[in-house]
């Protein structure tokens, strides 16, 4: 999500308002906060549903580390580079 991103959201949602840039930074941190949630309960997600493959098979032991995997990449995406 980008700046221009942000700020259609914003208009989308009626949150436009004239004096809308001097308001900027505050939407853009809300917008990151938002992200950040989501990313985290999907993350989550990922780990909560390895948990249901508990077999010691190589099927079981694929799909727990796939979505290991998943939930370290969903995670990532909120590292600054």
């Amino acid at each position: 999500m980008n700046h221009e991103d942000i700020l259609r959201m914003a208009k989308e949602a009626d949150v436009w308002v004239a004096g809308m840039p001097l308001y900027q930074p505050q939407l853009e941190r809300f917008a990151a906060l938002v992200a950040a949630t989501e990313r985290e309960a999907c993350a989550k997600a990922m780990n909560d549903l390895s948990k249901g493959y508990v077999g010691d098979d190589d099927f079981c032991a694929g799909r727990r580390l796939a979505m290991k995997d998943a939930e370290r990449t969903i995670r990532a995406r909120g590292e600054k580079p």
